[in-house]
């Protein structure tokens, strides 16, 4: 989870602790303090663990807007620009997963929202959830299966999976892959038919995971196999002649940039961000006429939309992130800030909760 902070408001993730707090439990969790970044040529954050190994890393970005009916166009181009913004800076060809909160009753927008889910997958980004939340706190998902071309279009459950696996059946779809000749991991040759046979330890492993995950498989052949010839293997990314490579090389897993899979990476040239705060990860800022019902109401959709993420956690510890870390420690009047806070989240929850854009 990657939490963005501003100079204007970079104590807010002390204030919004109640919401983040299971999540941060469970996932590794970096803050990016854009106060501290903001000018040019500062790589401090490329020492963070996570960005030192981006394989290993997951990352969750959550864009919450607030709609109406005046400014529903307006809301689907940020978040065109946001998903086209993270596609520029990032310093890979990879994708984050991305929950998108949107708060409001306009039915007709749910075509268009449609739209911007295709719009991601057209960017490459694989795992984009769509949740519209109503007066009522209802909660709509929209998701885009595009290996399917379908739309889950559905109120969600406690049992429902805010990203489902898309990947489980590809529908047949289309992968090109390199091959060449380096026994036994790979190799070809040529039958009586005067087909092109593919053989060695990883294409046994292509063809079992292809089957698994119902993908096609089409091989582009290099030979012989030297140094040069691996060198074109990568730049043969570029021009789209194959879209995966079957080594577990340099990705430490099957690399794959034309289709969509790719593993979240945090983005690391910080200094080039410059993203509006009030679009990206929890931007709650103090004077916000709807920032307690906001809070109460996306506290409520997370607690309520994935519970199986806190199963056997203790509240009590925070792995990840703790309030002495972002408070002074014996303070009385930090301690009593987030005191009076928590206790006006109860308030006003008990008060609005039933009728939350009274």
């Amino acid at each position: 989870v990657t939490v963005f902070t501003h100079k204007n408001n970079s104590l807010c993730v002390v204030y919004c602790i109640n919401v983040l707090e299971k999540i941060l439990h469970r996932f590794p969790t970096i803050i990016v303090d854009l106060a501290e970044i903001e000018y040019s040529g500062d790589n401090r954050t490329l020492n963070i663990l996570a960005h030192k190994n981006p394989r290993e890393s997951k990352v969750l970005y959550i864009i919450v807007k607030n709609e109406d009916n005046e400014n529903i166009s307006v809301i689907h181009q940020v978040l065109r620009d946001t998903f086209q913004k993270i596609v520029h800076m990032a310093p890979r060809p990879q994708r984050p997963k991305c929950l998108v909160l949107i708060f409001g009753s306009n039915k007709g927008s749910e075509k268009s929202a449609e739209n911007i889910l295709k719009f991601a997958w057209e960017n490459k980004f694989l795992d984009v959830t769509m949740l519209k939340i109503d007066e009522l706190g209802n909660k709509k998902k929209i998701v885009y299966n595009p290996f399917k071309d379908l739309i889950d279009n559905a109120y969600l459950n406690d049992e429902d999976c805010l990203f489902p696996q898309k990947l489980n059946d590809m529908n047949n779809y289309p992968l090109k892959i390199s091959m060449y000749d380096d026994p036994p991991f790979s190799s070809f040759y040529v039958n009586k038919k005067n087909e092109v046979i593919a053989d060695g330890m990883f294409i046994g492993y292509i063809k079992t995971f292809s089957e698994a995950v119902n993908l096609k498989i089409s091989y582009k052949f290099f030979y012989p196999m030297s140094a040069s010839d691996k060198t074109n293997i990568y730049l043969n990314f570029e021009s789209n002649d194959i879209n995966m490579i079957q080594l577990p090389v340099l990705a430490g897993r099957h690399m794959v940039k034309d289709c969509g899979l790719r593993n979240g990476v945090p983005i690391m040239k910080m200094s080039k961000i410059r993203f509006n705060v009030d679009n990206i990860a929890f931007p709650f800022e103090w004077g916000s006429p709807y920032l307690e019902k906001f809070n109460i109401i996306l506290r409520k959709v997370i607690e309520s939309g994935i519970p199986k993420l806190w199963s056997n956690i203790d509240q009590n510890k925070y792995s990840l992130l703790s309030r002495q870390k972002y408070s002074t420690s014996g303070n009385t009047e930090d301690n009593t800030i987030e005191e009076n806070y928590e206790k006006l989240l109860n308030d006003v929850y008990e008060e609005n909760i039933q009728r939350p854009y009274a």
